[in-house]
């Protein structure tokens, strides 16, 4: 059930991102967090509404969470991950 949840969310978030819905994938990205917080591609998808959204602030802490929880996991970050997190930058500069 848990996989099913994260896996509409996952694809709910990138059809809203695709439909320029930031706030409809930033709610999709965060439900899908609540079940699955390991799921990085939902991170991604956060982070690519907060940046729509020019949620500067927001997009910063929510990149610090990320790397807290992958801290606490004792897991790395997704390349794919750090590849949006250095596009991300190089967009708000």
């Amino acid at each position: 059930m848990t996989s099913a949840v994260v896996d509409a969310a996952d694809d709910l978030a990138a059809r809203c991102l695709d439909a320029s819905d930031a706030q409809g994938a930033l709610w999709a990205a965060g439900r899908g967090l609540d079940t699955g917080r390991e799921r990085e591609a939902l991170w991604r998808h956060r982070f690519d509404a907060l940046a729509q959204l020019g949620a500067h602030g927001e997009l910063e802490a929510a990149i610090q969470q990320l790397n807290q929880y992958l801290l606490e996991a004792d897991l790395p970050m997704e390349r794919e991950t750090e590849e949006t997190i250095r596009r991300l930058d190089a967009i708000r500069r």
